[in-house]
């Protein structure tokens, strides 16, 4: 049997992860061109990975369908049929699509389970992207997320050297997932190590150390410490202009999280002063950005609110709805905080009557959800 194919494919899996780890760009080209000739693998899909990189998130998605359908060529159980599917595990969670983004992580990581078994590398990087996604998109749930990121560090910390990029990612989101749930001496313990690893291995100005950065803010942010998390991402953010421009989509998570600490810091210009620009970055592309859409609005809404400025809440309430509507559907659970707070904004404004009608909606959608 030849095993060229299988080394090959295996050098390729390994470079990939790596340069989804550090940061690494490729070239990217237009889905269109990819659509009207037939190229050899496995450049379909590191077009992809190059639309991703830069924040062409609409593009990535038809380049990483396209990789995935010309994959499904080589056999179902193919890994380089997993190779697709976790790029496009990535796409979709960097869409805030929840439910196709955990169904491609899960059937890559069990080709990868499949053809190699459960000891290996590739193994260990199908579950550190399945346990990111689940983590970032399945919050409520996080029992699985974290065993599959345990599993994904011991993988890695037993590929010594090869392992290293995955192992620092492992520990920072298992210290992530440590901090939502409130323990945050875990989540210090955890995210100590993952530190230590990224110093040695990242450029301070790096843009995956600006990623470190953030993370280790929304740490602090979850403990409390919104003055120690702030510079941390005015830094992050000033390393993310440098290295991608000023109009860049990465910017957009931390520019939202500057806005929520000068919001709760009650600096309400400088909050709304972020949440104007991560709207402005986000119209380029609204079907891709809804639900960071709909949260810029919200906020929006609360800054006015706190702010007295009546007219420019309600009106910003009512783009919220509208946007949470058209990114979770109607009725979806996500409604109840900007209805809740809609509702108690204009009862304290003295408009009761719709006060009212706001709260009947929230009656309905909690009705919805729970079945009945």
């Amino acid at each position: 049997m030849d095993r060229r194919p299988v080394v090959i494919e295996r050098c390729h899996v390994l470079a990939l992860a790596l340069a989804a780890a550090v940061g690494w760009t490729l070239t990217p080209i237009g889905a269109g061109a990819l659509l009207a000739e037939a190229l050899p693998w496995p450049e379909p899909l590191d077009r992809a990975i190059a639309s991703l990189d830069a924040g062409d998130l609409a593009e990535a998605g038809e380049l990483a369908a396209l990789a995935v359908t010309e994959a499904e060529t080589f056999g179902p159980r193919d890994p380089r049929l997993a190779q697709a599917l976790l790029v496009q595990s990535r796409v979709e969670r960097r869409a805030n699509r929840a439910e196709p983004a955990v169904a491609a992580g899960r059937r890559a990581l069990e080709i990868y389970r499949s053809a190699y078994g459960g000891e290996s590398l590739e193994v260990g990087a199908a579950e550190l992207e399945l346990g990111i996604t689940l983590g970032a998109l399945v919050p409520d749930d996080p029992a699985e997320a974290e065993a599959l990121l345990e599993d994904a560090l011991r993988l890695h910390e037993a590929a010594g050297q090869d392992g290293a990029a995955g192992r620092e990612r492992s520990l920072r989101e298992l210290a992530l997932l440590a901090s939502a749930r409130g323990d945050h001496a875990a989540a210090e313990t955890r995210f100590r190590r993952s530190l230590a690893l990224a110093v040695s291995r990242y450029a301070p100005d790096s843009p995956e150390m600006a990623q470190v950065l953030r993370d280790q803010a929304r740490i602090l942010i979850a403990q409390g410490s919104l003055d120690e998390a702030e510079p941390n991402l005015r830094r992050a953010l000033g390393i993310l202009e440098a290295a991608r421009g000023t109009e860049h989509p990465v910017l957009l998570p931390v520019l939202d999280d500057l806005a929520e600490v000068h919001w709760r810091q009650k600096e309400l210009e400088l909050a709304l002063g972020y949440v104007e620009r991560a709207l402005d970055l986000r119209r380029a592309a609204p079907e891709i950005h809804a639900v960071g859409t709909a949260a810029n609005h919200h906020l929006m809404a609360k800054i006015h609110a706190q702010a007295g400025r009546a007219d420019e809440a309600e009106a910003a309430f009512d783009r919220a709805l509208s946007a949470t509507r058209l990114a979770y559907g109607e009725g979806h659970p996500a409604l109840l905080p900007v209805l809740d707070d809609y509702g108690d904004f204009l009862w304290a404004s003295g408009k009761k009557a719709k006060s009212l009608k706001i709260r009947a909606q929230k009656q309905w959608v909690r009705v919805r959800a729970r079945g009945e």
